[in-house]
């Protein structure tokens, strides 16, 4: 992957810094995980892109966003959501629309990378369980 290593408290503490607000090129952010890693793509004040690689065999919490919406493109691999109780399979090509309050889960089955772009509040989630020990 190219792009500088950050840790999450460091792209989400200063989230603001990662606003776009001129034209140009970026540079992509990696964020560690412990399911895989994100590649922050863009943050503005409108909207938000970024890949998500999750390993295989791992997933993220169970959580919900009080305000963000999400919508997720499944690039490569494949996997399971887990959606207010519903389990549904992610393939290549497959889109998936969550907005607020939904919980929701994924599960990559073999490694899984995704394209989300959601509203700009990369730090609203809500974990109700998460297998890390995050809160």
């Amino acid at each position: 992957m190219d792009g500088k290593d950050l840790h999450t408290d460091e792209i989400y503490d200063k989230v603001e810094n990662l606003h776009v607000k001129k034209t140009g090129f970026l540079e992509r952010k990696v964020v560690k995980k412990p399911w895989g890693s994100e590649e922050v793509v863009v943050v503005t004040d409108k909207y938000a892109m970024k890949f998500l690689n999750i390993d295989a065999g791992e997933h993220f919490s169970l959580q919900y966003h009080k305000e963000k919406m999400e919508t997720m493109l499944v690039v490569s691999g494949c996997g399971k959501i887990l959606l207010d109780d519903e389990e549904h399979d992610l393939t290549e090509g497959k889109i998936v629309h969550i907005m607020p309050p939904s919980t929701h889960r994924i599960t990559a089955v073999e490694n899984l990378r995704l394209l989300e772009v959601s509203t700009p509040e990369l730090w609203d989630v809500v974990r109700l369980e998460d297998k890390y020990g995050r809160t």
